[in-house]
Parts: structure tokens; sequence; C-alpha cells
């Protein structure tokens, strides 16, 4: 999830999720900050030098202000299509440098170069063509958070599949489900630990979904190894943790004002009352 992360009076950034509540969610301040005297003013700043081509003070004000570079600007969801829009590829380059999300152009193909060669051919239509530009509250969060998903899955899906593998097949030899479990539990929660304190080093809030999981499976594991007796207890215990882990997941989208995740503890607490009662 990224976040709005404004540096706030006491020096810290603001952790509510970027764009919340406002008609860009998922990109540029939140909506406590997107409207503040002092993101206006970075708003005029930018605007007028990117109407001004001047790549080299935009540059520098991005620095020097902490400006987020993806605030919105000249009616556009966020300042990187705006200067897609003035077909500036100085610009473009710069904003990618630092930090400017690409992904509100909706081709997972499309690389930091590819984007710039696009706009210095004169092709910053067609870019445009892939991003909403209505005026109305924007889905990005959801484009992006797939796209999130999928990127992390190309780069850490093979090897996590292997880990997997490797533990289901020690666990299975040895027969120590119980302890491995266990440890996968405590592994889990230690990860989850580790992420919420160090959270402050972050630009984009950690992912929890990790140590959520990690420690789900543990109880699973642990669940599997006989513990528990009985089918029912074993569904009871199943859906405990299942509501476990989205609740976890569902507070933290409530603290984070993420309102495009809010339903999955809902629905995950529809299910374990239904459960509760049919059993």
């Amino acid at each position: 999830m990224e976040l709005c992360g404004k540096i706030q009076e006491d020096g810290t950034k603001c952790t509510n999720a970027a764009g919340a509540k406002t008609k860009h969610v998922g990109f540029g301040y939140c909506y406590e900050h997107d409207h503040t005297p002092e993101a206006e003013a970075q708003r005029e700043k930018i605007k007028k030098l990117l109407e001004q081509h001047d790549a080299a003070e935009l540059e520098e004000l991005l620095v020097s202000e902490e400006a987020h570079p993806d605030i919105s600007v000249g009616g556009f969801p966020t300042v990187l299509l705006y200067a897609i829009y003035l077909e500036d590829a100085p610009a473009v380059d710069v904003l990618l440098r630092h930090g400017a999300d690409q992904r509100i152009i909706r081709r997972r193909d499309y690389s930091q170069n590819d984007i710039i060669r696009l706009v210095q051919q004169g092709k910053s239509g067609k870019l445009l063509e892939y991003a909403d530009l209505t005026e109305e509250e924007t889905e990005f969060f959801n484009a992006s958070s797939s796209h999130r998903a999928l990127m992390w899955w190309q780069q850490y899906g093979m090897r996590m599949a292997l880990g997997g593998a490797a533990v289901l097949i020690i666990s299975y030899v040895t027969g120590l489900w119980e302890q491995i479990g266990t440890l996968l539990t405590i592994a889990g929660a230690a990860w989850g630990v580790y992420l919420f304190v160090m959270k402050k080093k972050y630009t984009v809030l950690p992912d929890y979904r990790g140590p959520v999981w990690v420690f789900i499976a543990g109880g699973f594991f642990i669940l599997f190894s006989g513990a528990w007796e009985g089918m029912q207890d074993a569904l009871y215990t199943a859906v405990f943790l299942l509501l476990l882990g989205n609740t976890v997941l569902w507070i933290n989208s409530i603290i984070r004002k993420d309102d495009s995740r809010r339903k999955r503890g809902i629905i995950t607490g529809i299910l374990f009352v239904l459960t509760v009662f049919l059993i």
C-alpha cells in the first residue's frame, strides 16, 4: 500500500493510504494534506514550471521542498500525467526518477524508458488513453494493487513456492507438523512485529500479508498435527484462522483510511457467523 508520506508538524510522515478519500485514490497526498496551503503552493509552482518546460527547476523543487511526485496538478490525477499531456519528456524523466508512480498508466509492460520514448515521439495521447481521466473518484488503487501483486509474484513467487514446498515435504517426511507449525507461527508473529517497528523507515507501508499468512500457515500445520480432533473442531479452527488473518488486514485498512479494502472484514465476518450457526 502506498502512503501519503506528507511530513507533518511533528516531523513524522503521514501514514494514511496515498490519495485516501480523494479523487486520485492510491496516488499523492491523502485528503488531510491534499489541499493544505503548502500543497497548493507546491501544486502552483509545479504547474508553472511544467508549462515553462523547466525540468531542472522542477527537479530542484521536488528535492528542496519534498513535494510529492504524484501530487495532482492541472486537473490531472497526478503530475506525471500532466507532464505527459504537455509532451514534456525531460519533466517526465525527472518525475519518474524521483518516484512518480508509473502504474497510473495502465500498461504493465511499459518501462520508464518506454514512457519517456513515447513522449519524445509525440505519442502522449497514446499514453493518456491508458489512464482514467474522469473527474469522479478513480479506481487507480485497484489497478495499482493488482499490478503490485503481479510484480511481487514475478520477483518472489518461485522462491516462495519452492520454500513452501520444501517445508511441506520436510513436515511430511519427519512428521513434525506441530513443531514446524509452532515455528511458523512464531516466525510470522516476529516478522509482523519487526515490520511494525520498522515502518517509519518506509515511504510505502510494509506489506503485512506475508507475516499474517505465515502465522496462519503455522496454525494450519498445528491443526493437521492432530492437536484438535474431530471435523467440527477442525472447521471451527480453520474458519477462525482465516477470520483472524483477514481481520488484521481489515483493521489495517481502516487505520490507513483505505476504503477499497474495508469489505474484506465484513465478508469474512458474515461467513464466520454463518459457519457457526450451520455447524
